[in-house]
């Protein structure tokens, strides 16, 4: 902005060109990249990369107002609007970077689902032990069945191509990461320094860099955010959603759905649990699922049985849910039967 000879400012769209322009443009990127940087909003890479082209192609130096509103509408969407089901990049998030349905036996042949379920159960402890945040145990399971759904891997390699996830995750999530002399540490120094590098590039290169992923976890802190004013126990019924949403995680089965619905099915089942009900009309417009909803219905039997059969020999979800710290919902008893009867 500046001032002309009337003494009046003069704003962009006043015909300012040259670099006053090239300047505006460049500022404008800077922002929206340093936003997506920093993880303020999850914008996917390509949202990004047409935001950025929209303000390198106008060609009318008069749209600069169009181009403020067209990026704030995004960027608006995705801080506030998380919770919409079709509108905000949550959602596009989601459906880009969901895990492709395959037939395991085709993409592993030596690697099998209870295999996976071990190497989970691992990497909770492993995150226990280094005090992680959820967000981090997430997100690396989330790159692990990624890179599974698309690369054949052996059996001996599994715990490498683990560690090496969580790695490339506390990278992206923790403030204070620890070196990886701990994870080859952890992992008894069965595996070198050198060997978790070269795999977390060879991770890199099948996941395509993508990163910046919306898991379960992420949903369902916002879905706790629009709990109903009145309902009783909300710190007790948000314990025990965690508790369903980690046990999901140990299930392959499971990531067939998409992360906002196993996130409302977690929701739903810890009301079920409690208060026998409880899926208001208010939680059906924030979160756009209603429990009628065929996915929803079954995601929600799913975690249900397996939460029935939780105490077999992978017991570190259970171990860790069974503090007082975590309000010991892991000994609550569930209902003799599921949510809905099909």
């Amino acid at each position: 902005m500046s001032e002309g000879k009337d003494g009046r400012k003069r704003t962009l769209e006043e015909g300012e060109t040259g670099t006053r322009k090239k300047r505006y443009i460049r500022e404008k990127r800077n922002i929206i990249q340093s936003e997506s940087a920093c993880g303020i909003d999850i914008l996917p890479p390509w949202v990004l990369k047409v935001v950025i082209e929209h303000l390198t192609t106008f060609a009318d130096y008069n749209s600069a107002r169009l181009v403020n509103k067209y990026w704030y509408g995004l960027v608006k969407q995705s801080r506030f609007c998380c919770l919409s089901r079709s509108k905000n990049c949550w959602r596009l998030n989601e459906i880009v970077h969901k895990i492709e349905r395959f037939n395991w036996d085709e993409v592993q042949n030596q690697v099998t689902p209870y295999m996976r379920s071990i190497l989970v159960d691992w990497i909770i402890d492993v995150c226990e032990e280094f005090g992680f945040a959820l967000q981090t145990l997430f997100l690396a399971i989330n790159y692990l069945d990624r890179y599974l759904s698309k690369t054949a891997v052996k059996k001996k390699q599994l715990q490498l191509l683990g560690i090496t996830c969580l790695f490339i995750a506390s990278k992206f999530e923790e403030v204070n990461q620890p070196p990886i002399e701990d994870f080859v540490y952890l992992c008894a120094e069965t595996y070198s320094r050198p060997q978790i590098i070269l795999t977390e590039l060879t991770v890199l290169e099948v996941l395509k860099y993508e990163l910046n992923i919306v898991t379960t976890y992420h949903f369902l802190d916002k879905y706790f955010k629009v709990l109903p004013t009145a309902t009783l126990n909300p710190d007790f019924i948000s314990s025990l959603a965690k508790y369903f949403a980690e046990l999901s995680l140990m299930d392959f089965n499971l990531t067939k759905f998409f992360p906002s619905v196993v996130a409302v099915a977690c929701l739903f089942l810890s009301l079920f649990v409690v208060h026998g009900g409880g899926w208001t009309g208010q939680l059906e417009r924030k979160t756009r699922y209603s429990i009628n909803d065929p996915e929803v219905r079954s995601c929600t039997n799913t975690l249900y049985y397996r939460a029935k059969n939780a105490d077999g020999p992978l017991t570190s979800v259970v171990q860790k849910y069974t503090h007082v710290d975590n309000d010991c919902v892991a000994r609550y008893p569930l209902p003799p039967s599921p949510p809905f009867n099909e």
